[in-house]
């Protein structure tokens, strides 16, 4: 009966931090609209995203969320590496352009 009630209140515990995890990443999202230039945006929520995923990683907090959260939320950060490289390239190829 202990156990379980313990089992129920760790599963309670978990659902409450992604909860705040995502309410903590929606934040970073609309801070990130500030930013006019979408490269700007991009450093930004590699940054932050980052930094969150490197102290998940080195914690318990990392135990909590999961394997699948980190791997997620590694995967946003790529995208928004990948986001990052294409509007700054797209700039360096336009200048190439002959008209």
């Amino acid at each position: 009966m202990v156990d379980d009630y313990k089992h129920q209140s760790n599963t309670h515990f978990c659902a409450q931090l992604c909860w705040v995890m995502d309410l903590l990443e929606s934040n970073l999202e609309a801070k990130s609209k500030f930013y006019k230039d979408p490269k700007s945006c991009s450093v930004f929520m590699i940054n932050n995203l980052r930094y969150i995923v490197q102290k998940a990683k080195n914690s318990e907090l990392g135990l909590i969320l999961g394997d699948d959260w980190i791997h997620n939320h590694t995967a946003k950060i790529h995208r928004f590496h990948v986001s990052y490289q294409r509007s700054s390239w797209s700039e360096v190829v336009g200048f190439f352009k002959v008209k």
